[in-house]
């Protein structure tokens, strides 16, 4: 039964994913390069899950569970710092920019 949850969040994750990302390629690239390039990255994404679920099952059979997440937590490791270093550029400036000036 946890499986079966499990499974179902995690499509339901992937398809929020893959709307978003389908949103913001369509809001920043002009209408003429749209369609190709949303065919571009739905067959990028569909060749890397296609890879990626080719090599699990030998890195499963020759490194067992530890192998198969060793391998995950490496292709995670960049998308993780990425997001640390956008959501740390987007923060505001600390509070010591902002002058304050008295009223007397």
């Amino acid at each position: 039964m946890l499986t079966a949850v499990a499974l179902v969040l995690l499509g339901l994750g992937w398809s929020a994913c893959v709307i978003a990302s389908s949103a913001v390629l369509a809001s920043v690239a002009e209408p003429q390069v749209k369609l190709p390039l949303q065919g571009a990255t739905d067959a990028l994404m569909n060749y890397f899950g296609a890879a990626s679920a080719a090599l699990a099952g030998p890195l499963l059979a020759w490194g067992g569970f530890e192998a198969v997440n060793t391998a995950g937590a490496v292709l995670l490791a960049p998308a993780v710092v990425t997001v640390i270093l956008a959501v740390r550029a987007a923060r505001p400036g600390p509070v010591s920019d902002v002058q304050v000036t008295r009223v007397t």
